[in-house]
């Protein structure tokens, strides 16, 4: 569904308006589909599944969804994998026995893997068994979107399902990291038929057969409007194969950065899923990567070659013997539960598990905190020194030795290639935890039900409540003093499947950490002074975090793919040492807001500015790194007073710096350089550019060499 307004605005990423539109004519490839009597242009439908319209919320994936099982999708695209010799439109890899097997790494290095897409007229006979192939003159010149995905638990299948193997919670929340594409690329029709090849970056050993990959491909039709996203993205419905998710209609809330749809041109499409799939609901939108569905196609990939090392659960997951990242690393103090096993294993430039090479590689693990490692060979608990001669690495034995936090670290030659935070507590002892939601020993299947109704059974003065691996598709309100602790980002998820916040804190006492909140209006609300460490949120509706009480802080998260701004902060309240990407908006927005602090976070490729600072006085910004955002790296208006200092903003499409309608702000020590825009670009607005107060002669200690419109703009 499409706003009334066509602007090319973040602003829309917000918009979702039930409004009629003028019926216009529809590309042939459209020829027969059910028309929207809302829109007067046909539906968007995935091939071989019902209609789904959006419910009163307007938004779709959403609990109030409408399911038409009469009405199905045809096929509209094809894609296929590897060299395509024959006319038509030819069988899936497997098929045709042409399984092609590329090698991950960046473009230049790795192996590509040939793609071509295929427009079809949906005439499905035992002659055409994917349609006819259809030239449809309309859509030459129209970009395609390819996107590959990878199998990582080797289930044959690609994101969450309905079978029953399918349904144990911890299958669930693994195949929910398979729904973000691991290669994307664009090519243009011609004649029907869109030619090209994609490099992904994940992988496995060849010792394991490889990474298997589904490949899928989208595209939008119509004419392009300059009103619409700069004129970049046809206007007109998408047509699509079959897909692991509901793909978002909306282009302005599917692309993230929407440049032009061109070879060669800066599209980096983020393929948001309108919402997560629901096994055992009326869709069951699993891939299967065994040629059996027709508008899909199936390669290989192996990983690079080996450059550093990286810690893994000890079991690795599937046939593929694919490494899993650790959970959440939080041990006991006493008896099994202040010991873990990880395994030490080869990687690749982007971590995927690989072979060592034709030398063995030195990898260094190290501890600190109350933290010991075995094996231990050179009489230093908490150094080890490990040789990984094969692919299946070596195991090493963590042990608490009272309570506390630390990090664990594992470099090669030097170089640092894995870092993360663990703690060991008494309430992770066996049975430590008042109550235990999911699981084969759980005492509640519900965390909101669990919040409300668990007691102090350990009499320590607070209610810890453990969550086990698994989807919980349910609202959460946190209003007591309960300490929430999940299985690690990605292992426990809340989806609220659009029906309001999926986390809301509300008590000052209140700790949450080791989760994933998707699905919400927004992802999580923190409504009272209480820092969030380590938790994410992910495709959600609207913003990821939103910091709405003084003295609330999130340290160590992630808010990524979210409909609305990552961050949002609306009170004196910090964000430290996070990562913002792939959001439709803003990285970090502070809005409303004085005293806030932004420090030492990662924000990259958002569809407006890295990091925005609005009608905000005496932010302090310091230390963060803004890259690759589709606006400028930081943005300024209407504040007064403030720190900008030691930020890097570089690589985005806009300005680095833009400070409007602002004053006395101290600019100093950025580094704003490589934009798209002017390194530093003022207007109507006085800053400090230098540590001396009252310098008003740009750049200052400034660097804004190398944008590609100039140094600095005063106006």
């Amino acid at each position: 569904m499409r706003p009334c307004v066509h602007r090319a605005t973040a602003l829309l990423a917000l918009l979702v308006l039930a409004c009629p539109m003028v019926a216009r004519a529809a590309s042939v490839v459209f020829d027969g589909d059910p028309i929207d009597p809302g829109t007067g242009e046909p539906y968007q439908i995935l091939p071989g599944q019902p209609l789904v319209t959006p419910g009163p919320d307007g938004y779709f994936a959403t609990a109030d969804d409408i399911v038409d099982p009469g009405t199905l999708g045809d096929i509209d695209l094809v894609l296929r994998l590897g060299a395509v010799t024959q006319a038509g439109i030819p069988d899936p890899a497997k098929k045709r026995n042409a399984v092609f097997t590329g090698v991950a790494g960046p473009l230049g290095i790795g192996t590509p893997i040939p793609f071509t897409a295929y427009l079809s007229d949906g005439a499905v006979s035992a002659a055409a068994p994917y349609g006819n192939l259809l030239t449809a003159p309309d859509m030459d010149g129209h970009a395609v979107i390819v996107l590959l995905f990878a199998d990582r638990d080797g289930d044959g299948l690609i994101g969450p399902s309905n079978v029953k193997k399918g349904k144990r919670p911890e299958n669930q929340v693994r195949a929910l990291a398979e729904l973000e594409p691991v290669g994307r690329e664009v090519a243009l029709f011609s004649g029907g038929i869109a030619t090209g090849s994609v490099v992904v970056t994940s992988g496995a050993p060849l010792k394991n057969k490889g990474l298997t990959l589904v490949g899928t491909a989208l595209a939008f039709t119509g004419p392009s409007d300059p009103d619409f996203l700069d004129g970049h993205v046809p206007t007109g419905p998408g047509i699509t194969t079959a897909q692991p998710f509901l793909p978002e209609p909306d282009p302005t809330r599917f692309m993230t950065d929407p440049g032009p749809l061109e070879i060669g041109g800066t599209l980096n499409p983020e393929p948001r899923a309108a919402g997560l799939p629901v096994p055992g609901g009326a869709l069951d939108l699993a891939l299967p990567a065994n040629g059996s569905s027709p508008t899909i196609d199936t390669a290989l990939a192996l990983a690079g070659a080996p450059t550093c090392a990286r810690a893994v659960d000890r079991k690795p997951i599937g046939k593929h013997k694919v490494p899993a990242v650790p959970r959440a690393l939080v041990l006991g103090t006493e008896g099994s539960a202040r010991k873990a096993k990880l395994q030490i294993v080869p990687v690749d430039r982007f971590g995927n598990h690989t072979g060592p090479g034709a030398q063995a590689l030195t990898a260094r693990v190290s501890v600190d905190g109350p933290l010991t490692l075995k094996p231990d060979r050179d009489g230093d608990p908490q150094r080890e020194t490990i040789e990984l001669n094969r692919a299946k690495g070596k195991s090493v034995k963590l042990t608490a030795t009272g309570a506390g936090t630390g990090t664990l670290r594992v470099t090669v030659g030097g170089a640092r290639c894995q870092q993360f935070a663990y703690a060991s507590r008494p309430e992770r002892n066996k049975r430590g935890a008042d109550a235990i939601v999911g699981g084969k020993r759980g005492d509640f299947e519900s965390i909101a039900v669990a919040v409300g109704a668990a007691v102090d059974t350990d009499l320590d003065g607070r209610i810890t409540i453990e969550v086990a691996e698994g989807i919980f598709r349910e609202t959460v309100l946190v209003n007591r003093a309960i300490e929430l602790r999940g299985s690690g980002l990605g292992r426990t998820v809340i989806d609220a499947q659009g029906l309001g916040p999926a986390l809301t804190v509300q008590d000052d006492d209140a700790l949450v950490d080791a989760l994933t909140a998707s699905g919400g209006t927004s992802g999580i609300s923190v409504q009272n002074p209480v820092t969030l460490r380590d938790v994410e949120a992910w495709a959600n509706l609207g913003t990821g975090i939103e910091l709405t009480a003084t003295g609330a802080t999130a340290e160590r998260c992630i808010a990524r793919a979210n409909g609305g701004d990552g961050f949002r902060i609306t009170a004196t309240a910090t964000v430290t040492d996070s990562l913002s990407s792939g959001n439709s908006l803003a990285g970090i927005l502070v809005s409303l807001a004085t005293d806030a602090v932004v420090t030492d976070n990662r924000l990259l490729l958002n569809g407006d500015d890295g990091i925005v600072a609005a009608d905000a006085n005496d932010p302090i910004i310091t230390g963060n790194r803004s890259g690759g955002n589709f606006g400028r790296g930081v943005g300024i208006s209407d504040t007064v007073g403030g720190l900008l200092a030691n930020n890097r903003a570089a690589g985005n499409h806009g300005d680095g710096l833009r400070v409007k309608d602002s004053t006395g702000m101290l600019v100093d020590g950025n580094d704003l350089s490589g934009n798209g825009g002017w390194g530093m670009h003022i207007r109507d607005a006085t800053a400090d550019f230098d540590a001396a107060a009252g310098v008003q002669s740009p750049p200052g200690t400034n660097d804004v060499s190398d944008n590609r419109l100039g140094p600095v703009l005063v106006e």
